[in-house]
């Protein structure tokens, strides 16, 4: 027979749903207003006061300063990384490297471009 304090952690576990999506990804809308935003060189702070102030009573057009700096630098990082990955398998290539067929599943360079549009529009 389980207690009531291992009950009530495995329903919060269930109910977590790690790892939560990102709210810039999970709604476009929101994305396109930040990404206009940041292409006018507005900072995260003055982003999200203004989406409190333009969307009062729509939680779902609301969102942190963090969560923006935290999305610029993640995608930001993901990008790196995969850039990364194409010039280490480009050089195997060129060099005959025995390691070359462990990086055929990073993207092309134009697979790259097209991953993180709304990151390069930001410029930032």
């Amino acid at each position: 027979m389980m207690g009531r304090s291992a009950t009530a952690e495995q329903r919060a576990t269930s109910l977590a749903k790690w790892p939560k999506p990102r709210r810039l990804d999970a709604n476009s809308a929101l994305l396109a207003v930040v990404a206009s935003k940041l292409s006018q060189d507005w900072s995260p702070e003055q982003i999200s006061r203004w989406l409190r102030l333009e969307h009062p009573g729509d939680i779902s057009m609301r969102l942190s300063h963090e969560a923006i700096y935290r999305s610029l630098f993640h995608n930001l990082l993901v990008l790196l990384v995969l850039q990364v990955l194409v010039v280490w398998e480009d050089l195997h290539l060129r060099f005959g490297g025995r390691r070359a067929q462990l990086f055929a599943f990073a993207p092309s360079q134009s697979e790259l471009n097209g991953l993180f549009v709304h990151v390069t529009d930001w410029q930032c």
